[in-house]
């Protein structure tokens, strides 16, 4: 799990539980399998503080992460996708993660929510303008049941097609959606500095 994840207040069972769920989401929607490879990994989940180095990296690579993990709220975790070595993501050992699959209590964090948004960076997915979408740039403050939206499964299908040809995904309805001050490229420059969100 990395180098905190002696302060992580969850057993490794219920992690790893909670981290299959949310490769599962995306691979029932995609033509992906996800299967666990603690030698020869695609994508490292790890727990993490502060300033901290990338688990796997080149000798060419800064091990050093660019990106500070600030403590309990704002940034919650960060994702590095990779063409050539192990995408990362690195979610934050400080904030109080809730692991049940079960509505969040106030003051903390769904982690099956987080994981599922950071692990979709971590396959090539951008933020969604979509506020019901995982990609969506802000966290809600309750985030039960987790499920992917219309936009996140379209975006994933977009990069890796359906598991099965003959299963096509007919949505109910399909909306175009408006543009507001949070659409933009950067959701994350947006944040007002009371709001939790991924970047």
């Amino acid at each position: 799990m990395g180098e905190d994840a002696s302060r992580l207040k969850l057993s490794p069972g219920e992690s790893v539980l909670v981290t299959e769920v949310a490769f599962e989401m995306w691979a029932a929607n995609s033509s992906l399998m996800f299967e666990r490879d603690s030698i020869n990994p695609d994508i490292v989940l790890s727990f993490r503080k502060s300033f901290h180095m990338f688990v796997f990296t080149s000798s060419t690579s800064s091990r050093i992460c660019p990106s500070l993990l600030n403590g309990s709220g704002n940034v919650l975790a960060h994702a590095f996708l990779s063409s050539s070595e192990v995408s990362e993501v690195h979610m934050d050992n400080a904030e109080r993660w809730h692991i049940e699959l079960t509505a969040n209590p106030d003051d903390t964090i769904h982690l099956l929510h987080t994981l599922t948004h950071e692990i979709s960076y971590a396959l090539g997915l951008h933020h969604s303008p979509q506020k019901n979408a995982i990609m969506y740039a802000f966290v809600p403050s309750k985030t039960f049941s987790v499920r992917l939206s219309e936009a996140d499964f379209l975006a994933i299908q977009n990069l890796y097609g359906l598991r099965n040809k003959s299963e096509v995904l007919r949505p109910a309805t399909t909306t175009i959606a408006t543009r507001n001050t949070e659409d933009s490229a950067n959701l994350c420059a947006l944040r007002h500095a009371s709001m939790r969100c991924w970047c």
